[in-house]
């Protein structure tokens, strides 16, 4: 839905379509930050537990700053896009490691 619904740009009011791409992008962020965790108690990840818990720290920690820096214009954390990006690595990356760990 995030991707069907475009964002709206700065200074411009909020539209419905940008009221609707940020639920669902929040929506999509919330249930992949969940994947690490439920992959904790899947029996075939046993051995990638604190692999996967240390990624469920990460991700939760880049997704703070991500939502933490949206109106802040000056520092470290003017570089919402960089927290962004850094967070969906790290949540893709945790996708692909378990899947590589199951197809082995």
């Amino acid at each position: 839905m995030a991707g069907i619904f475009p964002e709206d740009p700065k200074g411009i009011s909020e539209t419905i379509s940008g009221k609707i791409h940020g639920i669902a992008s929040g929506i999509g962020f919330i249930f992949l930050i969940l994947n690490p965790l439920w992959a904790i108690w899947i029996a075939e990840f046993k051995n990638l537990r604190s692999v996967n818990i240390t990624l469920f720290i990460l991700a939760i920690l880049t997704f703070i700053l991500f939502v933490t820096s949206e109106n802040i214009n000056n520092g470290i954390l003017q570089y919402t896009g960089l927290f962004q990006r850094l967070n969906l690595i790290i949540l893709y990356g945790h996708l692909i490691l378990n899947y590589i760990w199951i197809i082995r």
